[in-house]
Order: C-alpha cells, then structure tokens, then sequence
C-alpha cells in the first residue's frame, strides 16, 4: 500500500515551508494573461491534473517550471489523464501528490470519512503499480485526512482536486501563494487539457452543473480566503472572478480579460 514513506529525500513540510509558490490552473482566460515568466519566478511551481500535457505549447502565458504535480492518479481522460515517467522526468517534476479517497468511488462524499479511520486510503481506481514505479525517483505526498474533511465541509461537497491543493499549500507556513487559472468552470479548459475525454466530459458548462463538486460554494470559498488571508495572491482575472457579485455565468460574461 502506498503511504507516506514515499517521502524520500525531505518532508513535504519542509520543502515548502518559506517558499514563494505558484499554483496554475487549467482555465482558458490564463492563455491571454502572458505571464509564464512571472510564474517561473517563483521558487515552486505547482501544476494541477493534467496540466502538464499542455505545458509545453503555451509557456509564455504558463511558464515552463513545473516542481509539483497535484493530480488524482485515476488514470481516465476525465480524470487524471494517463501521465507517463518520461513527461514527469521532461518537466523536473519532484513531488507527486493527491487527496486522501474519502470513501465514495462515485456519488456525494463524505466529509467526516477523512477522520473515521486512522488509515490514509487512495481511491481504488488509482494505478499503484504505476505510481510506485515512478516513485522509484519522486517524492510522494498525500494530503492529511484533516485538512481533505475540513475543505470538504466548508464546501458541503467534494473538493476538485486542483482546488484541495490550493488549502493543502496554505495548510504550511508558505511565504506566499500565487493563484492562476481558476474560473470555477465558468469558462472552458484550455485546449488540449481533456483530451481523448468525450464532448460532455469535457465541457465545462456540463461540469458546473454536478451536484457533488458544488462552483458556487469553491468560488465562495476562495473569495473568503482571499480576503482574510494576506500570503494568497491572484491573478488579475481571477481577482475580477471574486469580485464579482455573485457565481454565475451572466455575471462571469460581464467581465473582460
């Protein structure tokens, strides 16, 4: 069973403990913002689920660094891709980390499962004859079953894993966070993100509408920490995101990149 005891060379705590990170999301509007030189100017970079993919293609807009990737490891188009070692080794990736599995393989989560069994599970859909090969040479962190319920709960639902990333950093004396390409699935994922997904998988207006992984309540979220917590900073659109009056798309529309 795969656990922490894949934390090789240092803690994960005191890998980033102090840093300066930046967190990169998959939402279109990043393209136009051109800001890849900024981003690579941070001590880490962060990449979210299968960002990796699309990195090379639009390194101007998204910067080339890539030290951490957050990903579920479920190896569907949908859901984490199919990463190979040789794109985790073409881009100097050194951690790897997911979420804990909260007890559901489909459906609604439950929150308080996190803190019900002293064991730290991965969903069974994970490929772990994959991930232990590639962690012959990478570093492994799974978030704490603590901090994957206490961000389940102020959502009411299931965190995306690109977003339990964001409040696993800000669970570690961080020196600042940099949020880019978050749009709560208010406008699509850049080109290439989903690909081999079908049209619905991918289509982000379809993903706005589930119920387990409520937007509102991420966009709500984010805003709240935003605006109390001096360590995260955003992107210019994504400030625009949180300010606007309310989540929804007629809202969203109004504004210009």
């Amino acid at each position: 069973m795969i656990n922490r005891d894949y934390e090789q060379k240092v803690p994960y705590k005191d890998y980033v403990t102090g840093k300066r990170i930046a967190i990169i999301g998959p939402a279109s509007y990043s393209l136009s913002l051109n800001i890849g030189s900024m981003i690579d100017s941070y001590d880490l970079v962060v990449r979210v689920g299968r960002s990796l993919e699309i990195l090379k293609q639009h390194s101007v807009s998204l910067g080339k660094k890539a030290n951490i990737l957050y990903n579920s490891f479920i190896r569907k188009p949908d859901q984490g891709g199919h990463p190979t070692l040789d794109l985790f080794t073409e881009h100097n990736i050194e951690w790897l980390c997911t979420a804990p599995w909260d007890g559901y393989g489909h459906g609604h989560p439950n929150p308080d499962y996190c803190n019900s069994t002293k064991q730290i599970l991965l969903h069974p859909l994970i490929d772990q004859s994959f991930l232990e090969t590639a962690l012959r040479s990478l570093s492994f962190h799974i978030m704490s079953r603590e901090s994957a319920s206490k961000i389940n709960k102020t959502l009411s639902s299931r965190a995306n894993a690109g977003f339990a990333a964001i409040f696993d950093l800000l669970s570690y004396d961080i020196k600042e966070l940099f949020i880019c390409g978050y749009s709560f699935y208010l406008d699509p994922y850049i080109n290439g993100y989903k690909k081999g997904c079908t049209p619905t998988e991918a289509d982000h207006n379809t993903r706005i509408a589930r119920k387990k992984s409520i937007q509102a309540n991420h966009w709500q979220c984010l805003k709240d920490e935003v605006n109390k917590n001096t360590k995260v900073v955003v992107d210019p659109f994504l400030k625009k995101i949180l300010n606007m009056k309310s989540y929804s798309l007629e809202e969203f529309q109004k504004l210009n990149v």
